[in-house]
C-alpha cells in the first residue's frame, strides 16, 4: 500500500495503527488480530482523479487475513496450508487502485484493507465472546474461524463517513461459497439491482463471472442471539448467505455489494 502511494502521484495512502482502531471502536476487526504476535493495522488508500476530489468515492475493501488458522475453533489440518491465500481480497484491492492509477481513470475510490492474522495465544478472542462493533451493534462469538464477516463488517461501518457512492466488498470469506458454486463463479450478495446488474454484466464482459443469492428476511432470522443483537455464524442455514446477512447489517441505505470469492480467488 505505502509501495503504491510513493509510485503514484494520484494514490495517497494513511495506515490506522492499533491504538487508533482501540480509539475508533473498531472491536471486532481488533478481536481477529488479538492472538498475533503483530500489532493490528487497517491501511487506507485514495486514488483521486483530478478535478473530481470532492465527488463521492467508490469504496471498496478487501479481506486481508494473512493467514487464517481458524484461531480457537481451529481449522482442519489438511486444508490449513491454503490460508496463505486468506488475503485475496486484499491483494485485489491493490491491484485495482494500481491499475486505476495506470489507466489515469476518470473516478475516485478509497481502498480498505482489512487485515489482519487469524492466530492462536493466550489473548485470542473465544467462541462465546459478545463484542460491541464499530457501528454499535452486538455480535456473540458462535466461531473464531468467522472471522472475516468480523473484519469486514467493522471495515463497511467505518467507510460509510467517506459518503460513498457505493461499497463493493471482496473476501474469500465461506466454504459454503465453494460449496454452492465451486470455482468457477464468485458468489454475490447485494441491496442494490443496479449494483448487483452491473456486477454481473462486468463479471461477463472479464470471465471473472459472480451470481446473485437473496438476502430475505428468511435469512435473517438465521443469525439471531439469545445474548447479542447477532451471531457471526447462522444456525441451520447456509453459510455463504448467513454471511451475506452478517455483512448486510452494516452497509444501511448505501449501495452495497459483497463479492464471496472464496472458490475463485484460490485460482
Amino acid at each position: 500500500a505505502q509501495h503504491l502511494a510513493q509510485t503514484f502521484n494520484t494514490v495517497s495512502c494513511d495506515i490506522l495503527n492499533e491504538s487508533a482502531l482501540k480509539q475508533l471502536g473498531m472491536n471486532g476487526y481488533l478481536a481477529v488480530n488479538a492472538g498475533s504476535q503483530f500489532a493490528a493495522t487497517m491501511p487506507i488508500l485514495r486514488y483521486t482523479a483530478k478535478g473530481l476530489e470532492n465527488s463521492p468515492p467508490v469504496v471498496l475493501i478487501g479481506k486481508g487475513v494473512t493467514f487464517d488458522s481458524g484461531g480457537i475453533t481451529l481449522k482442519r489440518s489438511p486444508d490449513m496450508h491454503h490460508m496463505i491465500y486468506d488475503m485475496a481480497g486484499a491483494a485485489c484491492v491493490l491491484g485495482v487502485i494500481k491499475t486505476a492509477a495506470q489507466l489515469g481513470l476518470n473516478l475516485n475510490i478509497i481502498g480498505i484493507l482489512a487485515t489482519a492474522e487469524n492466530s492462536i495465544n493466550g489473548g485470542a478472542y473465544r467462541p462465546g465472546d459478545i463484542i460491541t462493533m464499530h457501528a454499535g451493534h452486538t455480535v456473540e462469538v458462535m466461531s473464531t474461524d468467522a472471522e472475516g464477516r468480523m473484519l469486514m463488517a467493522d471495515a463497511i461501518s467505518y467507510s460509510q463517513q467517506f459518503n460513498p457512492h457505493v461499497i463493493i466488498d471482496i473476501a474469500t470469506l465461506t466454504g459454503a461459497a465453494i460449496t454452492a458454486l465451486g470455482h468457477h463463479t464468485s458468489a454475490l450478495f447485494c441491496n442494490s439491482p443496479s449494483l448487483e446488474n452491473a456486477l454481473m454484466q462486468a463479471g461477463d464482459i472479464a470471465n471473472d463471472r459472480c451470481w446473485p443469492f437473496p438476502l430475505w428476511p428468511e435469512y435473517q432470522e438465521a443469525i439471531t442471539s439469545p445474548h447479542a443483537d447477532m451471531m457471526n455464524t447462522g444456525i441451520n442455514s447456509p453459510g455463504a448467505i448467513s454471511a451475506g446477512c452478517f455483512l448486510s447489517r452494516y452497509a444501511n441505505n448505501t449501495p452495497w455489494a459483497h463479492l464471496d470469492v472464496a472458490g475463485t480467488a484460490f485460482k
